[in-house]
């Protein structure tokens, strides 16, 4: 992507408002390095927990492989995403209740998600609601076309990524792919369903690291969460984790990753606190 085509797209999601529009949501990207790394469940267990502070939120399935939103969690509907960036809808026509008071425009299947061109779409179609949301989340799957629009639009952009060789691979080349295509924006890392914190620990030190002394940014590591059994039983009772184990450290740390988010100042983890799991 072109620098002129990223200001673009920073212009379309200004916060440069008039005085009489109450000031847009804040937008929120999750890109997967690698299928498997919990992308949907964590962007919907992050909207739960901004949803908690009394915060309105949007969840967009912008996920091309899977769209698992709208099967996991039960969101029925007459449109979804596809019908948005068509336009056979418009964009409050295919939103529904999702779990726990989250608004939620789902992808019930295969749909033109995926492209440059749609993405775009998308984002001008959501412009109609941004002020009726205090916070959209879009998961955007493992999809580098997609990331390489939302990203540059989004307050963050945020790579998901377990404790993996691979999904670490993965996730470093993603942000050095995007690096190259100039559209990186606010970028950080998290890593997702760790089994020993000291790894996770390690991974994070290590990526910030390389990002800097390899490719000269500054991309921080915002968050960890434990893998957990009742993970999986939270999605077969089509609920969140937030909802169902609201005291387990897999919540406490998502609850502090909605923390930075919805307040706009993301730290970074306290990489000398070891939680155990």
């Amino acid at each position: 992507m072109l620098p002129d085509q990223a200001d673009n797209l920073r212009r379309l999601v200004s916060r440069n408002v008039s005085s009489d529009q109450p000031p847009r949501g804040r937008l929120t990207v999750l890109t997967g390095c690698k299928g498997g790394v919990g992308v949907t469940t964590l962007s919907l267990n992050i909207a739960v927990a901004i949803r908690s502070q009394a915060s309105r939120v949007l969840v967009v399935d912008c996920n091309p492989q899977r769209g698992d939103l709208a099967s996991i969690y039960r969101v029925k509907g007459e449109y979804d995403i596809g019908d948005v960036i068509s336009r056979r809808c418009a964009v409050t026509e295919a939103i529904s209740l999702g779990p726990a008071g989250v608004q939620l425009i789902p992808r019930f299947g295969i749909s033109e998600v995926v492209s440059a061109a749609s993405c775009w779409q998308l984002l001008r179609q959501l412009e109609a609601v941004t002020h009726a949301f205090d916070h959209i989340i879009i998961d955007a799957g493992c999809c580098a076309s997609a990331a390489e629009v939302l990203w540059p639009a989004a307050d963050d952009a945020i790579v998901v990524m377990t404790t993996d060789q691979v999904a670490i691979t993965d996730g470093y080349a993603l942000v050095k792919t995007m690096q190259a295509r100039n559209v990186l924006g606010n970028v950080s890392f998290i890593v997702n369903r760790f089994q020993d914190e000291t790894r996770a620990i390690d991974i994070q030190q290590r990526l910030e690291q390389s990002c800097q002394q390899f490719l000269g940014l500054e991309v921080k590591s915002i968050g960890r969460v434990p893998f957990a059994d009742h993970w999986e039983t939270a999605v077969s009772e089509a609920r969140s984790v937030i909802c169902a184990r609201p005291a387990s450290f897999a919540s406490s740390a998502i609850y502090d990753i909605a923390r930075g988010l919805a307040s706009g100042d993301v730290a970074t983890n306290d990489l000398n606190s070891v939680v155990a799991s």
